[in-house]
């Protein structure tokens, strides 16, 4: 048996691959994962600002999102939905949510972390992904004329809650949250995100 490497960029093929997902969408609208992590650096650039987002890192959490978007549609009818601020508005905002219910009126959100399991979903250690899917949720209460206050999270910890010690990390667990934002947070959670908008256009970072 032998072996030998392939010449293969697999960073540059991922990266082109997340262009690719991208491609149809309108050049003037800005995502809000993009507004978001501007927030996210400001908030805690030891934590999100040193480097640049690991593609490799990044396309883990997209295959958790594609797997389950597309085994929940046949289950559930539930599919990846963008939503767009609405055109005639400033700014042009658009957001992919992972799945979206109009009779519970909630957000749906697959993620793949390496936190543990036993931090609470309402921590801290979560804000970066709740300041996401409330903004979501804002633009889907505009957008659909009725409040979405919730959000159901379908959680894969990678490494389990540690429990296995020795830098063995854990097993991979599942979990599933319903969380609920309160309008008055939601509101300002959307003020800071067009605070931000508006500071990344100043910048030139945003059209």
């Amino acid at each position: 048996m032998r072996a030998e490497p392939l010449d293969i960029d697999i960073v540059a093929a991922l990266r082109e691959h997340q262009a690719r997902r991208a491609q149809y969408r309108d050049q003037q609208l800005t995502h809000l994962s993009t507004i978001c992590h501007y927030i996210d650096v400001f908030m805690e650039p030891e934590r999100f600002g040193n480097d640049e987002p690991n593609p490799l890192i990044f396309n883990k959490g997209f295959l958790w999102e594609d797997v389950l978007s597309t085994a929940f549609a046949s289950q559930w009818g539930n599919l990846q939905v963008e939503l767009e601020w609405p055109a005639s508005t400033k700014p042009r905002i658009v957001g992919t949510v992972d799945g979206l219910s109009l009779v519970k009126r909630r957000i749906k959100e697959y993620k793949n972390t390496k936190m543990s399991s036993r931090t609470p979903i309402v921590s801290n250690r979560y804000k970066h992904w709740h300041r996401r899917t409330m903004g979501y949720c804002y633009m889907a209460s505009c957008r659909f004329g009725r409040p979405y206050l919730q959000a159901e999270y379908v959680v894969m910890h990678v490494n389990g809650h540690y429990e296995k010690g020795g830098g063995r990390f854990g097993d991979e667990e599942a979990m599933a949250h319903l969380v609920t934002f309160g309008e008055i947070e939601m509101q300002e959670n959307w003020d800071s995100i067009i605070t931000a908008y508006e500071e990344m256009q100043e910048k030139g970072l945003v059209k």
